[in-house]
């Protein structure tokens, strides 16, 4: 669906939904969430069915056999497989269209496309987490109607914020009314996301694809390829992520902000405590500790060994969830090394470091990201070879840094919001209605003016 479109379709549903009784509420939340992602493609559909009721009954099984490991696995099995299946089907078997299997179609621009469902990661991984907190103690829910509510959630269903049960659910079934001083605030997160998808994320891509196809490609096409694709990235990821919380707060709902100003991070494992962070809270709970725990009892409590072998298993699921190449397990172990690092360095305190440790650790680590980053982007790793050399060629190459002077003033503008926001929480920023709408208006016709007008999906679409 055109992201315009999302956005205008949640705000009429925002103006019918407090004028509905509770019980119309909570139907209108659960139709409206298959009818958004049927809108994308109806053969979605049974997908997000099929892992709905598996993650709902294997939960009321494994409620009832805690004890033994065969329940948990065996759900976690069955909800892996779906995404297995998809993500690495085309690698493992090559371009093999099976009769009857919906399959992605969304254009992302030059990083082509991909046979993964929309959606289906995070929805799954949200399941895997509710299977898990059952076995580990939590009542499983055994109203069908509720669950399905929850897992369907759109703001949130495409590519997160990956919400736990206990925290959305709740709010899901008591559908509360928002407050009419919620309304505006909402509506301002949801134009601002959609403002960096389309004036900055979507520019971005542009002229990054455009320096993957250079023939010799300089320094500008490098950094473009690397700086220009990790704030393309965020832009866009952050921006979706934005529109989710804003349309979920027209629904009196909270869900969580998932980006918290990474490229202010004074070090990488800062930074990763700042992006994507309700993934990298679900790696934590559901993978990190325990793997952490088991390699803990194998090595025989040694901390340092234990730890290493943690990060590098768990870095190397990150990358390989992004792709099923060798480039992505070298992203994932770049990741897992350069953290290792750090902690070998000593902690440090940002409060007590002078400024300019700050800064330079800012900048230090945004380069390391871009540089990793480009690992994800690029087609494959002799074409990304090929890139890093012309960082120090010194030609300049061919590509523009960025597409147009427009999406370098609202680049601009991203990064001085998000200095600001790094001291001042989102929803501290302002709290006068005067202004709330006044940045509404100006955001409404920055979009029309300056929104680029040939639609690509959004990047973690694809993952």
């Amino acid at each position: 669906m055109d992201p315009q479109l999302h956005v205008a379709a949640t705000l009429l549903l925002a103006v019918l939904y407090p004028l509905l009784p509770l019980n119309g509420r909570r139907t209108l939340l659960l139709v409206a969430s298959y009818g958004f992602y049927g809108a994308i493609s109806l053969g979605f559909v049974p997908y997000l069915l099929v892992v709905s009721l598996v993650s709902f009954f294997g939960g009321i099984f494994i409620e009832k056999r805690r004890d033994p490991t065969w329940p948990i696995a065996t759900t976690i099995a069955v909800l892996l497989a779906p995404l297995i299946f998809f993500k690495y089907w085309e690698a493992w078997f090559g371009d093999i269209i099976l009769p009857g299997i919906t399959v992605s179609s969304l254009s992302f621009g030059g990083q082509g496309s991909v046979l993964i469902p929309v959606g289906l990661s995070f929805y799954t991984f949200q399941a895997i987490g509710y299977v898990i907190d059952v076995r580990r103690g939590a009542d499983a829910d055994r109203n069908v109607v509720r669950f399905l509510t929850f897992k369907a959630f759109f703001p949130q269903l495409l590519a997160g914020p990956i919400e736990r049960y206990r925290s959305l659910c709740p709010q899901l079934w008591s559908a509360p009314v928002p407050p009419p001083s919620s309304v505006g605030p909402a509506v301002l997160l949801m134009l601002w996301g959609l403002a960096l998808k389309v004036i900055i994320g979507d520019r971005l891509g542009v002229s990054v694809d455009e320096a993957y196809i250079v023939a010799q490609p300089g320094w500008r096409d490098a950094v473009m390829v690397t700086a220009g694709f990790t704030l393309q990235v965020f832009a866009d990821f952050a921006g979706y992520s934005l529109i989710a919380v804003g349309s979920a707060k027209l629904f009196g709902v909270d869900l969580i902000y998932n980006f918290k100003q990474p490229f202010f991070s004074h070090n990488l494992i800062e930074f990763w405590q700042r992006w994507h962070i309700s993934l990298t809270r679900w790696i934590g709970d559901y993978l990190y500790r325990p793997i952490g725990r088991t390699l803990w009892r194998w090595t025989k409590g040694k901390r340092f060994q234990s730890e290493f072998l943690t990060a590098i298993i768990v870095w190397i699921v990150m990358g390989l969830w992004h792709g099923p190449t060798l480039q992505f397990v070298i992203f994932g172990l770049s990741q897992a090394l350069a953290m290792q690092a750090i902690k070998l360095l000593g902690p440090d305190r940002p409060a007590k470091l002078p400024w300019w440790r700050l800064a330079l650790g800012g900048l230090a680590t945004f380069a390391f990201v871009s540089i990793t980053f480009g690992l994800i982007r690029t087609p494959d790793l002799s074409r990304y070879a090929t890139m890093m050399g012309a960082l120090v060629t010194g030609q300049a190459g061919h590509a523009p840094i960025i597409e147009g002077a427009i999406a370098l003033v609202a680049l601009c503008i991203m990064m001085a919001v998000e200095a600001t926001q790094r001291f001042r929480p989102v929803t501290e920023v302002s709290r006068s209605p005067v202004l709330v709408y006044s940045a509404i208006f100006l955001l409404f016709l920055l979009v029309v003016f300056f929104g680029y007008d040939q639609s690509r999906a959004f990047v973690y679409f694809r993952y």
